[in-house]
């Protein structure tokens, strides 16, 4: 055979090995479950094709290839379903409107980047891959709002005319995996942890700036929940605890001479009418305990009154399934975030060592779902989920056999 037509079937067959697409997965994944937060929504309607339905679209294919892998692989399987399951009946407690068929489309998104990550070929390298596209995009729009950001209508800082909450949660993010990653490979990655740390900092400051509650405390609830963790598990010594407060401590103090005004606003009291609006969708759950149908809560709060009349949601993603889809949904929500945690303490315990950096994704959009966005928006929620469940536990890399794997298989690399 002729040397360069060997060199080319070579090739070819380096691009099918097992794993090799792996990148394209990740990509689409983050497309997916972060793009709404940092792409304008220009970036979607701009061109024939929209970004999102090609991610969509990829994730499918690579779980409609990769099905036996995905059966074999996905954990906590029968939560996913029973969560899919129990959310259906609320479709049919009254008339879909317009906001009820955006959410059943939101629920078909979250199956999805639920079930995708579980089509990864490869046990470990995929999985610090998304976290690197979601850490380096949040580095950009860190820096871009650091050099260009400019004073919105409300007084918030912003770029690109994204929404502030949004960018906020994207800046909080970054601190959020920085601040992880530096905790549990504090040795191994030496002064490197002070760059990560310092980028902490300067988002953390993007994030004051914004005048966003919400991201700044979730981040705040998501680290503390980590360290926790981890110090039950004797991951991490108190020294480190010790400096990481201290630096934080620092960083406030900075940032109370940098950024006054976004200081001011995020410890100026009020719940910005939260209070009123989580009281009103407890008692339509109270009165309705089987749901009152998905999209139809402003029809229960007519006082609300939104643009097109029932886009209206409690800003409390538990309310929200709880209110909307009912006692049994609400329930199996439940049941999946317990099992998530569960999955990802046990990985953690494995060493793997992206468990921890997942834990914090994870406890930072479970926070944020809290305070802001609907099912709708929080999907960076269910693609946490989706890949803390599709986490090798069980399957420690103390153990011989699992490293001959992981070795095997990052070799044909």
């Amino acid at each position: 055979m002729r040397p360069d037509l060997r060199a080319g079937f070579v090739a070819a067959a380096q691009k099918l090995r097992p794993g090799g697409a792996d990148p394209v997965l990740a990509t689409a994944l983050v497309a997916v479950g972060f793009g709404n937060l940092i792409l304008p929504a220009v970036v979607q309607d701009a061109g024939p094709i929209d970004y999102l339905l090609v991610s969509l679209a990829v994730c499918i294919l690579f779980v409609a290839l990769g099905v036996r892998i995905v059966i074999g692989r996905l954990r906590c399987a029968e939560f996913v379903l029973l969560f899919c399951l129990a959310a259906v009946p609320a479709f049919f407690v009254a008339p879909l409107n317009g906001y009820g068929i955006t959410k059943a489309l939101a629920f078909g998104i979250a199956a999805i980047l639920m079930v995708a990550p579980s089509a990864f070929r490869r046990p470990t390298v995929p999985y610090r891959l998304v976290l690197l596209l979601i850490g380096a995009s949040s580095a950009v729009l860190t820096v871009l709002l650091f050099v260009f950001g400019e004073p919105t209508s409300s007084g918030r800082f912003s770029v690109f005319d994204l929404n502030p909450i949004a960018v906020a949660r994207s800046c909080a993010l970054l601190a959020v995996i920085a601040v992880a990653v530096s905790m549990t490979h504090w040795r191994l990655l030496g002064r490197s942890r002070w760059v990560l740390l310092t980028a902490a900092l300067v988002a953390l400051a993007c994030v004051i700036a914004t005048g966003s509650r919400g991201p700044l405390l979730s981040a705040v609830l998501a680290l503390g929940g980590l360290v926790v963790v981890l110090v039950l598990l004797r991951r991490i010594g108190g020294r480190v605890v010790a400096i990481l407060a201290a630096t934080g401590a620092a960083g406030v103090g900075v940032l109370a001479v940098v950024s006054p005004d976004g200081l001011g606003r995020i410890l100026r009291l009020g719940d910005s009418g939260r209070g009123d609006l989580f009281a009103g969708t407890l008692t339509a759950f109270m009165e309705n305990p089987l749901g009152i149908g998905w999209g139809n809560l402003a029809n229960y709060l007519p006082e609300y009154g939104t643009p097109d009349g029932f886009t209206l949601y409690p800003h409390n993603i538990f309310l929200e399934i709880g209110s909307e889809g009912g006692v049994f949904a609400l329930i199996a929500f439940v049941a999946l975030i317990v099992s998530a945690i569960v999955v990802v303490v046990k990985a953690a315990k494995d060493e793997i060592a992206v468990a921890p950096a997942l834990l914090a994704v994870l406890l930072f959009a479970l926070a944020n779902a809290q305070f802001s966005s609907d099912i709708v928006g929080n999907r960076l929620l269910w693609l946490a989920l989706g890949l803390i469940f599709a986490l090798p536990v069980g399957n420690s890399p103390r153990n011989p056999m699992f490293r001959s794997r992981v070795a095997k298989s990052e070799a044909q690399l």
